[in-house]
């Protein structure tokens, strides 16, 4: 039974960390993908996407994680954020990602998926 309880407890607490995606898009003029999330905690976190595995398809498809990489607290606040990942940073802008589809999931099976312009002026493969 305490067992029980913990793992109870423990679905609570990691429940109430979690960061859920609302919704997300392409800014094509910013160059650069917005996601909206909400989240519980005492004040804004930071988060960064962890690149999966991509499916090779034309054009590709691939699996990208929303992970906080700031500490989590455990608030009741709810915190309702847009974060911002440049097509610069997240090294996107080949041929290869040309056109992409990215499926990017959040915690309590959140996701949204996007499509990547064709991007000009970036060499074809052969």
């Amino acid at each position: 039974m305490r067992y029980l309880f913990f793992f109870f407890w423990l679905s609570m607490v990691s429940s109430a960390l979690a960061a859920e995606i609302t919704d997300g898009k392409v800014d094509i003029e910013n160059e650069n993908i917005e996601i909206y999330i909400q989240y519980r905690a005492c004040e804004k976190a930071r988060f960064q996407l962890q690149q999966g595995r991509c499916r090779e398809s034309s054009p590709v498809t691939c699996d990208f994680r929303l992970r906080q990489v700031s500490p989590k607290t455990n608030c009741s606040n709810v915190v309702y954020d847009t974060l911002n990942f440049s097509f610069d940073t997240l090294d996107v802008k080949t041929a290869y990602y040309s056109g992409a589809t990215f499926e990017i999931k959040g915690d309590r099976n959140s996701s949204v998926n996007l499509t990547l312009p064709r991007f000009k002026g970036v060499e074809e493969f052969e």
